[in-house]
């Protein structure tokens, strides 16, 4: 299942991006950000991906 979420997450952005419906920044953010939100993910738990593991201290 996250296999899938994941494909159509960079097959949406490549599209999107592509056919230049929007720009980088907001296609990069907010598509994973409802990727994640669709495979079942909470606000809180992304948020810990993010700080935790995405920005080192």
């Amino acid at each position: 299942m996250l296999t899938i979420i994941g494909l159509l997450i960079i097959i949406s952005i490549v599209t999107l991006l592509m056919m230049g419906k929007t720009s980088p920044i907001i296609a990069m953010s907010v598509i994973p950000l409802i990727g994640a939100l669709v495979a079942g993910y909470s606000f809180t738990e992304i948020s810990t991906f993010f700080f935790e593991l995405g920005i080192k201290r």
